[in-house]
């Protein structure tokens, strides 16, 4: 497989690791980096953009087109593993497409657990940087010995 330089994660997909998963994450890359490798990490900060500002919506349209509309609904929440179930919904009709599991980070713990396996974890946020893009999470410098440790555990 060898060791790479960089590793991107873009486009808000974040929601889509429970915690349990993001530490695999966040392991198996810094495993794969170089000692001075980067990973970078597209986000935004869903616990005050969701759940502070906005508010949990328990049903909410997601968007409207000229001939359907798509709904989600408040679905469950799993205590185990930190996630919201949400159902989406097509109208007319109100026929379900599809369940979607989301944790809604921060990105403070994002940065915790990035700073676990890297020795260097920065925020660079959307009015520190010139493109219009989310906020950026950067980790330099992987923990390899630690990221081993835990997946090892994990692969038992």
């Amino acid at each position: 497989m060898g060791e790479h330089d960089v590793a991107v994660l873009w486009g808000y997909t974040m929601p889509h690791f429970d915690p349990f998963d993001a530490v695999r994450l966040f392991a198996n890359v810094a495993s794969i980096l170089s000692d001075d490798g980067v990973f970078i990490i597209e986000d935004m900060d869903r616990v005050y953009w969701i759940l502070y500002r906005a508010g949990y919506k328990k049903f909410l349209i997601e968007g409207r087109r000229e001939n359907y509309t798509i709904a989600s609904m408040h679905e469950g929440y799993d205590f185990v593993r930190g996630t919201f179930k949400r159902g989406y919904y097509i109208r007319p009709g109100f026929k379900k497409i599809s369940d979607v599991d989301v944790h809604y980070w921060d990105l403070a713990t994002q940065l915790a657990i990035g700073s676990v396996f890297f020795k260097k974890a920065e925020l660079i946020t959307q009015e520190e940087h010139e493109k219009k893009v989310g906020d950026i999470l950067l980790f330099r410098k992987p923990r390899k010995e630690i990221a081993g440790k835990i997946l090892e555990d994990y692969s038992v």
